[in-house]
């Protein structure tokens, strides 16, 4: 992933090579951890440096730059603040304990060289002792080289019984598969691979419970679909909303004063921690990888969304696709015109619940989880939503929890293991130190009119 000022991440069009993809992936790996998630200053550090290095601008990989980026100071900072420093040690040091505790078997480890700060991609070494060092490259382009590799050894794969082909070969071929550019998401190919023999064999892969189950394994491909951030600062500016259709068309105007004006119309940022999210729910849905693919907004058209499954992150102000489903939906993403934040509309509030949920209200803020599996003409949706970049991260992780959302639907009348059933999860997140959150259903829809 490629991080920038106010979370926004860059996302590189499909047509390069895979290589890059699979690095940003990782990157949204580690940033979605345990050893980051309870340390949100050294995640930015991390994402920022990661933006650094994967879209080729090295020279604002400084120590400037990082401290007026990440730790807001200010443009006369004096190097005898040795704040950038001493927290580049400690993220040298979580990166390590990262990779020797959380992710033993990644097969691409991720350093941060003493003295600089960029970052180096190298495949982990396995069994001996060739080293291939993935490095970025400084073209700009956000592809990172590799130097080839040096003849195999002469015994051959058919030496050994298959059975000898355990968990660190198969990410040994991976890492061979990396180089060549074959992969479609990095570490987890290895997985998609031990699952196609898996199929070979006779065993399919099923999807557990809903809406998961109406997502993967039903002879479509599955698209998760990040927001384009940049459009919340366009409701901002114009306290109007982008439509749908000028969305498909780009027929809307550069808007002055937005951040980078010159890219909003290109689609080209989201936020960096709905790109850690769409990476654990590529790894959580693993079986079913070779037909899952992470796009932005800007990639699809219309057709895509009646012939593939979908997973949309963000509401329709920042990922107007949204818009197909959210408008049939009981809580509803609007702007709240005074303060320029989002915030949910209940277009049918049922006993004590409020017509509106607002942003960060004491530490509170909210967020909601819809299911829709039969929408004319269009194929399964999820729509995962927060009224910020924080409670979006929390449903996610909550759709993602299987025995809270085993609980939340059944709960609401639904058997997670039956047919697909389209429902509606409104959750309170509460924020605490650290960018620790918890949550909660506090309402719910099992149909778009009815209540439960």
């Amino acid at each position: 992933m490629i991080y920038d000022r106010g979370g926004l991440v860059q996302v590189v069009p499909t047509t390069e090579l895979k290589i890059a993809e699979s690095n940003r992936l990782l990157i949204g790996r580690i940033a979605a951890s345990s050893h980051f998630q309870k340390a949100p200053r050294l995640r930015e550090f991390l994402l920022f440096v990661a933006d650094c290095t994967l879209s080729g601008r090295l020279g604002d990989a400084r120590e400037q730059s990082i401290a007026e980026n990440v730790f807001k100071r200010k443009a006369d900072y004096a190097a005898q603040d040795s704040i950038v420093r001493a927290e580049a040690r400690n993220l040298r040091r979580r990166l390590e304990s990262y990779f020797a505790t959380e992710a033993p078997d990644e097969p691409v480890v991720v350093v941060m060289p003493k003295g600089a700060y960029t970052l180096v991609f190298r495949p982990r070494v396995v069994e001996d002792s060739r080293e291939v060092a993935l490095t970025a490259s400084g073209n700009g382009s956000g592809i990172v080289e590799s130097a080839p590799l040096p003849p195999p050894p002469s015994a051959s794969v058919s030496d050994h019984s298959a059975s000898q082909f355990g968990t660190l070969k198969r990410y040994r071929l991976l890492c061979v598969a990396l180089l060549a550019s074959t992969i479609t998401f990095g570490g987890l190919a290895g997985l998609a691979v031990f699952n196609s023999a898996k199929l070979k064999a006779g065993q399919h892969p099923v999807a557990q419970g809903l809406p998961f189950s109406a997502l993967f394994g039903n002879g479509r491909d599955t698209f998760i679909v990040t927001s384009d951030t940049a459009l919340l600062q366009v409701y901002s500016a114009t306290k109007r909303g982008i439509s749908l259709d000028e969305y498909i068309t780009r027929s809307y105007a550069d808007v002055p004063g937005t951040f980078p004006h010159t890219q909003v119309r290109r689609g080209e940022y989201t936020d960096g921690q709905e790109m850690a999210i769409a990476a654990v729910m590529l790894q959580h849905n693993a079986p079913f990888l070779l037909h899952t693919f992470l796009r932005s907004g800007h990639q699809l058209q219309l057709s895509d969304f009646k012939s593939h499954n979908v997973i949309l992150l963000g509401s329709k102000l920042s990922n107007p696709w949204a818009a197909l489903y959210e408008d049939n939906l009981v809580f509803r993403a609007d702007l709240d015109l005074d303060t320029s934040d989002v915030m949910f509309r209940n277009v049918a509030p049922q006993g004590n619940e409020r017509p509106i949920y607002s942003c960060c209200e004491n530490n509170h803020s909210y967020a909601r989880i819809a299911f829709v599996p039969n929408s004319p003409g269009l194929a399964p949706a999820l729509l995962v939503a927060g009224v910020s970049a924080e409670s979006t991260a929390a449903a996610g992780e909550f759709v993602l929890d299987e025995a809270r959302m085993e609980k939340a639907l059944r709960a609401t009348g639904i058997n997670p293991a039956g047919p697909p059933r389209d429902f509606e999860l409104l959750l309170k997140v509460t924020a605490f130190v650290g960018g620790a959150t918890q949550s909660e259903v506090i309402a719910s829809r099992t149909s778009r009119t009815g209540s439960k």
